[in-house]
């Protein structure tokens, strides 16, 4: 961090949330307990069984989303819930995913001391893995054996008939395993109790762990008793299953999640603008320019990965720069440059003019009064914004002979501020950024 940057003015990114003295009513300035309790509402009507996905990119707020979730649940009589993150297991065996899941139950609602639904859990596993190895020595074998004889050809029927006699043992134990467990959840739980699991970063483990304990999920937990939310990117899970199954088509993956996960809640922009919107207070150039936030949440999902963690970072840094005395002339001074260059004056004259047009924040639906003007001030200002959003994301000064995809999306767009502006902006503020 650099020196002249200060201890956040807001509660940390990420508080003890198993505190016993955890206070949510102190803590949620953003209003996630507040969605959380309708997204609850929304599950007990769902009723169960069901997986319920939470959806949002890394960094967007899903952990203290599901957090709320769980906070929720637990206030609410006739539930049990269990927190886990299958993250902590993913450097070991993938079957360890699924048996952590089960031992972390028993140890959230079991008497103390009751192995049953882990004990359940690994016969089935190892009678898995068994089969597993008994291909695999089959195979080993044949290969071994060069010449095709007739001691070879019985040698491979028989392994045929002993592999499909444990296919059929395992399709036998999957149903029996689904059943052992419904049963032992149902003497876990007291009546009319509903087990929550709320899973969080299954995204972020390896894909043949994460995909497993999701089927696993389905397979053997997907029971009258349980509900489970599921805290994951979409878009990054739907990439694994295209590449593990070595699908094509490009809608599968999403189509699979959606055979699994039937009603979802997506993290929206909405997080974003309030958190800005908590910072203005705390600068003088947020105060005299209101219509710089809602510009800036319009214009963020140009920008790439802007998650409300880049964003507390960029208000900090904002309130940082708020404090040199010529900030206000150094913008000033961006535009002025910007001006002297043909090409950059032209986009840039684009920009504003554009900008003064959508940028316009609405005081009432009916009415269309607008609650302010998007001015000169305002233009140079979302351009700040812009730039330190960038410089977490890319180094500075942007090429702008080789652009990426999302560079060249963001620079063809009309409604944004010309890159040549936001490397002014950076040479500018480069002590701070």
């Amino acid at each position: 961090m650099n020196e002249k940057e200060e201890k956040s003015v807001l509660p940390p990114e990420e508080p003890d949330f198993e505190d016993p003295n955890f206070n949510w009513e102190e803590w949620d300035k953003l209003g996630f307990k507040g969605v959380a309790e309708n997204i609850v509402t929304d599950i007990e009507a769902f009723g169960t069984p069901l997986i319920y996905g939470v959806y949002g990119r890394w960094g967007s707020g899903k952990t203290t989303m599901m957090r709320a979730i769980q906070d929720c649940f637990k206030a609410r009589k006739g539930y049990k819930t269990v927190w886990f993150d299958p993250w902590w297991y993913d450097h070991a065996d993938k079957e360890q995913l699924f048996l952590g899941l089960l031992r972390k139950i028993e140890k959230e609602i079991a008497p103390k001391d009751n192995t049953t639904l882990t004990e359940i859990g690994v016969k089935f596993t190892a009678g898995a893995i068994a089969a597993l190895r008994l291909v695999v020595d089959a195979g080993t074998s044949l290969l071994g054996i060069g010449k095709v004889t007739e001691d070879a050809k019985k040698f491979y029927k028989d392994t045929l008939k002993l592999i499909e006699g444990e296919q059929k043992k395992q399709v036998d134990a999957v149903e029996e395993t689904q059943n052992n467990l419904c049963n032992a959840i149902d003497d876990l739980l007291k009546k009319g109790e509903i087990l929550v699991l709320v899973v969080d970063d299954l995204d972020r483990c390896l894909p043949d762990r994460a995909i497993l304990l999701l089927d696993q999920l389905k397979n053997f937990l997907y029971l009258s008793r349980v509900v489970t939310v599921l805290g994951i990117d979409d878009e990054v899970f739907a990439n694994m299953l295209n590449k593990h199954y070595h699908y094509e088509e490009e809608n599968f993956g999403s189509q699979y999640l959606d055979k699994i996960i039937r009603h979802s809640y997506r993290l929206g922009s909405g997080t974003i603008e309030k958190l800005l919107e908590m910072y203005v207070p705390h600068t003088e150039l947020l105060q005299k320019c209101p219509l710089v936030v809602p510009a800036f949440v319009k214009i963020w999902p140009l920008i790439g990965d802007v998650n409300p963690r880049i964003v507390r970072r960029l208000a900090e840094k904002l309130i940082r720069i708020d404090e040199v005395d010529d900030a206000e002339g150094k913008c000033t001074m961006v535009s002025n440059r910007a001006s002297q260059d043909n090409n950059v004056r032209s986009s840039w004259s684009i920009f504003r003019e554009r900008a003064s047009k959508s940028f316009v924040r609405k005081a009432d639906d009916k009415t269309q009064v607008s609650s302010g003007t998007f001015g000169f001030q305002e233009a140079l200002l979302v351009s700040l914004c812009c730039t330190i959003a960038f410089s977490f994301l890319y180094p500075f000064p942007l090429d702008l002979e080789n652009l990426d995809s999302r560079l060249d999306t963001f620079k063809r767009n009309g409604m944004t501020p010309p890159l040549e502006v936001l490397n002014l902006m950076y040479e500018e503020f480069k002590e701070w950024l």
